[in-house]
């Protein structure tokens, strides 16, 4: 459903983002250089590492990881009202009526909607896979979004059709099973 609300609510077109390539990945560097630095092989979170990211598992260091989160929400909310300008009213209209977001602010719905899009969707394409400089942005940025349940928690994550890394990958499920039965 994010796709919907990105694509045929507010209407944000593949011109439109690839007009905006390179702030869109600087600002997705920018913010994953501030959730990361505070990272610690070894970290507290609980959280196993990814394959291909690095460290083992990251040690969220709060103030850098809001920060951080901060960044990536002000980069979707910005891109979602200057790409979907004319179709935003529309677009949170839509929302309002879901019952599902009831208890939600829509636009805070629209925002989570556009970043996961963006780093779901957009990111794997080839132009920004070009302009990117480094493979662990978007896994670990994911990964920080999953920790705080995408700040809309988890069963409006399911209606927009957001998934943790663990239910993404069949291997990280696993290894979340096991560590939950050696507890």
């Amino acid at each position: 459903m994010y796709r919907d609300i990105v694509r045929d609510h507010l209407q944000i077109t593949d011109q439109f983002l690839e007009t905006h390539c390179s702030t869109i990945v600087n600002r997705l560097e920018v913010a994953h250089g501030e959730m990361v630095k505070g990272d610690a092989v070894g970290g507290t979170s609980g959280v196993p590492s990814k394959e291909g990211m690095s460290g083992t598992a990251p040690k969220m260091q709060l103030q850098d990881t809001i920060y951080g989160i901060n960044q990536c929400i002000h980069l979707a909310s910005s891109l979602a009202v200057l790409g979907g300008a004319k179709n935003l009213q529309e677009a949170v209209e839509f929302i309002r009526k879901d019952d599902r977001f009831a208890h939600l602010d829509p636009t805070t719905v629209l925002t989570i909607s556009m970043l996961n899009y963006l780093l779901r969707d957009y990111m794997g394409s080839e132009q920004t896979k070009a302009t990117s400089t480094s493979p662990n942005v978007v896994p670990e940025i994911l990964l920080r979004f999953d920790m705080v349940n995408w700040m809309i928690g988890r069963e409006a994550m399911t209606a927009l059709g957001i998934q943790t890394v663990s239910e993404r990958t069949p291997v990280a499920a696993e290894v979340d099973m096991q560590k939950k039965s050696s507890h």
